[in-house]
């Protein structure tokens, strides 16, 4: 597995995720924009895969959108999946594994 470069929570990826969409709609392309529930579903099972982490003990405890997590793969290692599913997976999660 790859390094931990940072140590984020939900809101913050949704955050980054919502930026995303915002330039890629004003530059005229169509994304989906999944509604905060959902996503917050789709990140913990993500957690419950074993692909974040909690960052400690105690981020484990609280509401799931503010708990730290970090990523247990490098972003290198993500846009690798992503080329190599690249067929089976819709053009937005392509588009925002790149952003």
């Amino acid at each position: 597995m790859g390094l931990s470069l940072h140590v984020y929570n939900f809101n913050m990826l949704y955050d980054t995720y919502k930026d995303w969409y915002a330039k890629t709609e004003s530059a005229g392309s169509r994304g989906l924009l999944y509604n905060f529930a959902l996503s917050l579903d789709a990140f913990e099972r993500l957690i419950e895969k074993g692909l974040f982490k909690y960052d400690s003990v105690s981020a484990a405890k609280g509401l799931k959108q503010f708990r730290m997590v970090k990523s247990v793969l490098h972003y290198t290692e993500i846009e690798k999946v992503v080329k190599e599913f690249g067929t089976v997976l819709p053009d937005t999660m392509i588009k925002w594994t790149s952003y």
